[in-house]
């Protein structure tokens, strides 16, 4: 079984994008839509980029969440199945965290695997988690 790279961006931040006040929790995610033939896999690790421009510290605390969608339908929350979520921090700034997932997470597929990360830091004040691409 050979390894399966979900990659979405060229490793480098252009903005942050995030919520204005910091009073919410604030989720972002990527769709990926793996070849068929490559199912199914376990997700084994997950990697996401913070900046310190984004008013992000290091101990901030984040979830990561997966989930399968294997509905076609072109809006991938409609017919989304969640997996699984991780409670992990921020261990570095302008740099990739890796997260290594416990256990792994298997996906049957085929379809869009959506990978997300809710900020759980509720700071008050503009936060832009989120390293856009």
């Amino acid at each position: 079984m050979a390894d399966v790279e979900l990659i979405l961006d060229d490793g480098t931040r252009e903005n942050g994008i995030g919520i204005i006040g910091g009073d919410w929790e604030f989720i972002f995610l990527n769709r990926f839509t793996p070849d068929a033939g490559v199912y199914p896999f376990t997700l084994d690790e997950i990697q996401v980029y913070f900046a310190s421009q984004d008013q992000v510290w290091v101990g901030d605390r984040m979830d990561l969440v997966v989930y399968e969608n294997t509905s076609g339908n072109t809006d991938p929350a409609v017919g989304a199945h969640f997996l699984a979520r991780f409670e992990v921090v921020v261990e570095a700034l302008d740099a990739w965290n890796t997260y290594p997932l416990p256990g792994g997470v298997d996906l049957d597929g085929p379809g869009d695997v959506l990978i997300g990360v809710i900020a759980m830091k509720k700071s008050g004040s503009s936060y832009y988690p989120a390293a856009l691409d």
